[in-house]
């Protein structure tokens, strides 16, 4: 199975805004975060959905948001395909249809080209979801702290 881009976040470098983050209590830090990373994922799942080549229309809908599995240094969404169970392929096959479209293939000499729909929207997306995720994480860090 292909294994999606990542978007690597560290607060867009913003020295004193990554500090008055760390300076906030777990619980407080995981309710700024938790919204926001769902929203970018959210805008990235739409984005990669339209991007989608269109032929039942079956992958378009096996486009999915996931959280990730969290830990104490990490916590984040990401966009995925579903199963292969939902495309109904059978386990031992080592076709996967969203790695067909993504990646392309060769069969008997004949070259199918790749039509790619995940890395290229997320690539494309990248700098506006951080900025995105940037803006709503200091407005959040900005009413804490008027609330504090």
């Amino acid at each position: 199975m292909a294994v999606a881009p990542v978007i690597d976040f560290k607060l867009l470098g913003i020295k004193e805004l990554e500090a008055k983050f760390r300076k906030l209590p777990l619980r407080l830090q995981k309710k700024i975060l938790r919204p926001s990373l769902r929203a970018g994922g959210k805008s990235v799942q739409q984005a990669v959905k339209a991007a989608v080549p269109k032929d039942t229309g079956r992958l378009r809908r096996g486009i999915q948001l996931k959280a990730m599995k969290r830990s104490r240094s990490r916590m984040g969404v990401f966009v995925s395909t579903k199963g292969r169970e939902f495309f109904g392929i059978d386990a031992d096959s080592k076709w996967y249809y969203p790695a067909i479209i993504e990646y392309g293939y060769v069969r008997h000499g004949i070259t199918y080209p790749a039509r790619s729909y995940l890395r290229s929207t997320v690539e494309r997306l990248r700098p506006t979801v951080l900025k995105r995720l940037g803006a709503d994480i200091r407005s959040k860090l900005t009413a804490v702290a008027k609330q504090l």
